[in-house]
């Protein structure tokens, strides 16, 4: 036996004597718990693992996975964790080594969400639902998600990987509300809430690596704000907007362009799976292009696509042409969106702002002349012109017009 031999050996029967007998790491998992990590970065070799049924054991070390252990109990050495053989030169019993135990369940787990957001012309939007998730029972999946929960620095428990998914949800869905005003979101308020369902699963599939069963959504705008929105003769739009055959290839693309931007975010960060997200995505975009009659757009889309194909990347100045991109289309496609009718009177090219907050307010909402301003909430008072003017003003600030 060489000198290394015994001095290895020796290491290991040292570190027995001092941390005791060789442990037996299981986990019996709560309900609605779906992660498990030991509590010690220094596991000797040879610990046992017990694994039971709808569980699985990964062992992580350096944001790398070693080996996913499956029911049943094993021994943590090479025979059964094959990338042991290259975290330490010689392995012996006894040997604390540098991994992190990740015990999964890969059953399901329930997730409320719920907040209020904003749409594009100030209207609150209240919006619940629960998702129920689970760990996918394969081991590339399962490496995906161990990874992400406790690959980094980080480790998260079940309750703040729900707490991190109920407030990335939240953030989401907010944002998407904000694309579209509140005349949109009323009369298309199934559609809103079919692209809800599908982006809110691709989300989590994407960034947490967990499947969804099913998802349970629901969005109103509240009484008080309706009632205000009928006395401004607002809500007289939903006709309007319901007949509109263009709301949903407008959401559509809305939805589409948003998810475009999300996986370009995480493409320029180095991420190999935005990357992955980005290609089929701006594949869609170009078509979309295509189609809309804009072929020169689609031609310089399609050649960056082919440039970011073969680099295996996105460059900084490759993302501004993206973006500026996605921009002059969501620009031309509001352009494109059928204009409110005017009513009489209405001053052509006027662009009525609130004289309090400064805000524009918007033209569907302005044909209404409402009483209040949708972002600040103060009194206004319309001249037959069609000008806004402050309550207190007794003549028009433009025309000069009397005011009732």
């Amino acid at each position: 036996m060489s000198f290394f031999d015994r001095l290895g050996r020796g290491v290991g029967k040292v570190a027995k004597k001092v941390t005791g007998p060789l442990p037996v790491i299981m986990h019996d998992f709560r309900p609605g718990e779906l992660v498990w990590v030991y509590p010690s970065q220094a596991v000797p070799y040879g610990a046992r693992i017990v694994v039971q049924p709808n569980q699985a054991a990964i062992v992580i070390r350096s944001g790398k996975v070693l080996g996913v252990l499956r029911q049943g109990e094993w021994a943590l050495d090479t025979a059964h964790v094959p990338g042991l053989r290259g975290v330490m030169q010689e392995l012996y019993e006894g040997v604390p080594l540098p991994v992190r135990i990740v015990f999964v369940n890969v059953t399901e787990k329930d997730i409320p969400f719920g907040g209020q957001g904003n749409t594009r012309d100030g209207v609150p939007v209240k919006y619940r639902g629960m998702v129920h998730v689970y760990v996918p029972d394969n081991d590339e999946d399962i490496k995906k998600f161990a990874l992400r929960i406790a690959g980094e620095e980080k480790v998260f428990t079940t309750e703040e990987l729900a707490e991190r998914i109920r407030l990335y949800i939240n953030d989401w869905v907010e944002s998407f509300l904000g694309g579209f005003f509140s005349v949109d979101v009323q009369a298309g308020k199934a559609k809103v809430k079919e692209l809800l369902r599908g982006q809110v699963s691709r989300v989590i599939q994407e960034n947490w690596y967990l499947r969804v069963k099913t998802i349970s959504v629901d969005i109103d705008i509240p009484e008080e704000w309706l009632e205000k929105l009928r006395q401004q003769g607002y809500m007289q739009m939903l006709s309007l907007a319901s007949a509109n055959p263009q709301l949903a290839q407008f959401m559509q693309s809305y939805d589409l362009q948003r998810r475009l931007m999300d996986a370009l975010r995480e493409a320029q960060g180095g991420n190999v799976a935005g990357l992955a997200l980005l290609i089929p995505l701006l594949q869609q975009f170009t078509q979309q292009m295509s189609l809309a009659g804009q072929q020169a757009q689609a031609q310089q889309l399609q050649q960056l696509l082919q440039q970011i194909q073969r680099q295996g990347g996105v460059t900084p100045q490759q993302a501004q042409q993206l973006q500026a991109a996605v921009a002059g289309a969501a620009a031309a496609q509001q352009a494109a969106r059928p204009a409110p009718p005017q009513q009489a009177g209405q001053p052509q090219g006027y662009v009525p702002r609130c004289p309090y907050c400064g805000k524009e307010i918007p033209p569907a909402l302005a044909v209404a002349r409402p009483r209040y301003c949708p972002f600040c909430g103060k009194q206004l008072k319309w001249c037959p012109n069609g000008h806004v003017a402050p309550a207190e003003a007794k003549y028009c600030p433009i025309c000069g017009a009397p005011l009732e």
